[in-house]
Protein backbone atom coordinates (compact mmCIF):
# COMPACT_ATOMS: atom_id res chain seq x y z
CA UNK A 1 0.00 0.00 0.00
CA UNK A 2 1.33 3.45 -0.90
CA UNK A 3 0.31 6.97 0.06
CA UNK A 4 -1.62 7.23 -3.23
CA UNK A 5 -3.75 4.13 -2.51
CA UNK A 6 -7.45 5.09 -2.41
CA UNK A 7 -9.06 1.63 -2.31
CA UNK A 8 -8.28 -2.08 -2.01
CA UNK A 9 -10.16 -5.11 -3.29
CA UNK A 10 -10.29 -8.29 -1.22
CA UNK A 11 -12.43 -11.42 -1.14
CA UNK A 12 -14.57 -12.53 1.77
CA UNK A 13 -12.45 -14.71 4.13
CA UNK A 14 -9.12 -13.28 2.83
CA UNK A 15 -6.45 -12.71 5.49
CA UNK A 16 -4.42 -9.57 4.75
CA UNK A 17 -1.44 -8.09 6.57
CA UNK A 18 -1.29 -4.31 6.22
CA UNK A 19 1.94 -2.39 6.82
CA UNK A 20 1.27 1.30 7.44
CA UNK A 21 4.28 3.50 8.18
CA UNK A 22 6.20 0.43 9.32
CA UNK A 23 3.42 -0.78 11.64
CA UNK A 24 1.93 -4.16 10.59
CA UNK A 25 -1.50 -5.49 11.50
CA UNK A 26 -3.46 -8.46 10.14
CA UNK A 27 -7.19 -8.74 9.45
CA UNK A 28 -9.43 -11.56 8.23
CA UNK A 29 -12.36 -10.33 6.15
CA UNK A 30 -14.98 -12.71 7.54
CA UNK A 31 -17.88 -10.37 6.81
CA UNK A 32 -21.48 -11.41 7.33
CA UNK A 33 -22.60 -10.20 3.93
CA UNK A 34 -21.03 -11.61 0.78
CA UNK A 35 -20.42 -8.10 -0.51
CA UNK A 36 -19.42 -5.16 1.67
CA UNK A 37 -17.11 -2.19 1.99
CA UNK A 38 -15.46 -0.42 4.90
CA UNK A 39 -12.81 2.15 5.75
CA UNK A 40 -9.34 0.89 6.65
CA UNK A 41 -9.43 3.13 9.71
CA UNK A 42 -12.35 1.11 11.11
CA UNK A 43 -10.20 -2.04 11.45
CA UNK A 44 -6.75 -0.55 12.16
CA UNK A 45 -5.42 -0.54 15.71
CA UNK A 46 -5.88 2.84 17.41
CA UNK A 47 -2.15 3.47 17.59
CA UNK A 48 -1.73 3.10 13.79
CA UNK A 49 -2.49 6.23 11.78
CA UNK A 50 -3.93 5.10 8.45
CA UNK A 51 -4.74 7.05 5.29
CA UNK A 52 -8.28 7.33 3.91
CA UNK A 53 -8.58 3.97 2.12
CA UNK A 54 -11.85 2.16 1.34
CA UNK A 55 -11.77 -1.64 1.25
CA UNK A 56 -14.22 -3.45 -1.03
CA UNK A 57 -15.02 -7.03 0.00
CA UNK A 58 -16.21 -9.31 -2.82
CA UNK A 59 -17.89 -12.69 -2.39
CA UNK A 60 -15.49 -15.58 -1.90
CA UNK A 61 -15.14 -17.23 -5.36
CA UNK A 62 -14.87 -20.69 -3.73
CA UNK A 63 -18.57 -20.52 -2.78
CA UNK A 64 -19.93 -19.24 -6.10
CA UNK A 65 -21.65 -21.50 -8.57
Amino acid sequence: MTSSTKYLNVNQDDVVTFVVNGSPFTWQFDTLRSSDSLELSSIAPREVSVPAVRIYVAPNPIYQN
